[in-house]
């Protein structure tokens, strides 16, 4: 029921099990559409689930799981600090023994997502024009100055 008491239309229902799937397949619309309708092909399957991902009020929805901002902030955080246990012999022990060492590379992972949220870091910086690369000028400041040689660039 949408409300309290007022059936739901069957919109309603497709999008309520869509957004469970949704979460289920790790945020993925194309393996949420087709996890509900196996006999679509791939291709439709991602159309189809962007359309309906589009119909979702998103906010709401991850609200209602308790995945808000506190929550990702708190697993960004243990992200942050991510390690790893390891087997590394000890010649003073004269055996292997487990050891905590950071983990770098999930670290590296949270650092660019974390990044992009404070806005320090974007995924690719588009440097080209209509297509085209846009051409830069270098010029060589101490060679203009006056009493300074020209110097090639």
């Amino acid at each position: 029921m949408s409300e309290e008491g007022v059936p739901r239309t069957p919109e309603e229902l497709e999008e309520e099990l869509f957004m469970q799937d949704w979460i289920e397949c790790g945020f993925n619309s194309t393996k949420a559409y087709h996890k509900r309708h196996p006999e679509v092909t791939k291709q439709s399957a991602a159309v189809m689930g962007h359309r309906l991902l589009k119909r979702v009020n998103i906010p709401e929805m991850l609200a209602a799981y308790g995945l808000g901002h506190d929550v990702y902030l708190k697993k960004l955080k243990e992200g942050l600090e991510a390690s790893q246990t390891s087997n590394v012999y000890s010649p003073k022990k004269k055996k292997f023994v487990k050891e905590k060492t950071p983990d770098f590379r999930t670290r590296r992972d949270y650092h660019k997502a974390l990044g992009k949220a404070l806005e320090v870091e974007k995924d690719k910086v588009d440097v080209t024009s209509d297509g085209k690369p846009i051409s830069v000028n270098v010029i060589n400041y101490a060679a203009e100055k006056p009493g300074n040689d020209p110097v090639p660039v």
